[in-house]
């Protein structure tokens, strides 16, 4: 099979607010960095992003902010309507499929047509396709489409542990590999590298000859460990956030954060000491200690904080609260769906899912099944609480492979650390 390489350049954004002395220069400065990011989560969900509408809205304060962005209550409908779909109808469809005993290979939602569901087949032709095919769209009318897939969602899982299985040579080359992940959308695997020129190109074309590659330039990936949606404090200084509750088979309750909040590690001997004990604090208040129901490897960067007759029911979305009323399992997200995080640094923001197969090395540790979104986060937003409406998707990581936003997915952080989430 003969290699296919997109190149792809990775740019960040900075904005930069100039320095003055004028209140209303600093007014304005703000509403037009809102405005971008109002046009940004639009064009990304395909509502209206007309500047002079959105600006109109941003300073109308009776706008709903339920996602970040000012709203209007239709709007707000729109994407409460799509997040319906995603929960409830996806899940449905997947049954469907599986009563026809006809699998989707590739699976993503498309928010600027609408949050619609679509649906790759390998085996698009089949009689068994087209029969399940025509009872979905039956059911499902305008929510769905399907369409011819080259690959699977597997065979592209597949691929991305064919490029770690060469990294140790990839490294001989002297090529700086930083992180691999699936694209579902455009059927690729896309490789991230420190830099990029024509002659790493062509390396890896003999290197990986038989992978969809796309290769792009990003970034070291970041922890962000300072800070988050609802503050806690090591008894160290460090600063966290919370994410969400769970227990173990014992009835231990743990308060869910990232695993990196209470650990060190040495540049120099390139190793990593986790802080089991640390106490933590919140609101000023004794809260728990570092337990041994820690993660910083493969699946998740997570840990438990060992607490006494402390439930985490609610989520602080920039000052409002809303309550937790389920955990996604980790097979029902799909590419497409909207991803929201809360952090005390950048509030809460949204997006949608990009990959669900993220993976980077950091700080002497591999990662790999990582989700990544384009919603944003900062230094701050540690084990913050992801999710989508009322429903967890998993806890902050950091950013890293391309991806402004990166977390570990719920049920993975579940299995690593043996414990149930619960909100009791």
């Amino acid at each position: 099979m003969k290699m296919k390489i997109i190149v792809m350049v990775f740019l960040s954004l900075t904005l930069l607010t100039p320095l003055t002395n004028g209140g209303n220069v600093s007014a304005e400065n703000e509403l037009s960095t809102e405005i971008e990011k109002a046009k940004m989560f639009r064009e990304k969900f395909g509502l209206n992003n007309d500047k002079d509408y959105v600006e109109k809205l941003e300073k109308d304060s009776k706008s709903k902010e339920e996602f970040g962005v000012a709203l209007t209550v239709e709007e707000e409908k729109e994407i409460y309507r799509r997040i319906k779909i995603q929960e409830e109808d996806y899940p449905k469809i997947k049954e469907k499929m599986k009563e026809y005993k006809v699998r989707g290979d590739i699976v993503y939602i498309d928010q600027k047509d609408g949050g619609k569901i679509n649906i790759g087949l390998k085996d698009l032709n089949a009689s068994a396709s087209k029969i399940a095919i025509s009872e979905i769209d039956k059911e499902f009318s305008g929510k769905t489409k399907f369409f011819q897939a080259k690959y699977s969602e597997q065979e592209l899982d597949q691929y991305v542990s064919g490029v770690w299985a060469k990294k140790a040579e990839i490294k001989q080359q002297g090529i700086g590999l930083i992180s691999v992940s699936t694209d579902v959308i455009n059927q690729t695997v896309i490789v991230g590298l420190a830099d990029l020129d024509s002659q790493t190109q062509h390396i890896l074309t003999s290197l990986l000859p038989e992978i969809p590659i796309s290769i792009m330039k990003v970034e070291a990936p970041q922890d962000t460990a300072v800070r988050g949606g609802e503050k806690i404090i090591s008894t160290s200084g460090s600063s966290c956030s919370v994410g969400f509750g769970a227990k173990d088979s014992s009835g231990q309750y743990y308060v869910i954060t990232a695993g990196h909040c209470s650990r060190d590690y040495n540049v120099t001997t390139g190793k990593g000491t986790y802080k089991s004990g640390e106490g933590w604090n919140y609101s000023g208040t004794y809260l728990g200690f570092a337990s041994s129901h820690w993660s910083y490897y493969g699946l998740s960067d997570s840990m438990g904080i060992a607490v006494t007759s402390v439930t985490v029911k609610e989520m602080n979305l920039n000052g409002g609260l809303r309550t937790i009323t389920s955990f996604q399992d980790s097979a029902n997200d799909v590419v497409g769906q909207l991803v929201c995080k809360t952090g005390y640094v950048t509030g809460a923001t949204c997006g949608t899912l990009k990959s669900r197969n993220v993976g980077y090395d950091i700080d002497g540790s591999t990662f790999f099944n990582l989700r990544g979104d384009d919603t944003y986060s900062d230094h701050g937003d540690s084990g913050g609480t992801v999710y989508s409406n009322s429903m967890v998707l998993g806890i902050t990581k950091g950013s890293g492979g391309g991806y402004s936003h990166v977390y570990s997915q719920v049920e993975n952080v579940a299995k690593d650390l043996n414990v149930t989430p619960t909100t009791s």
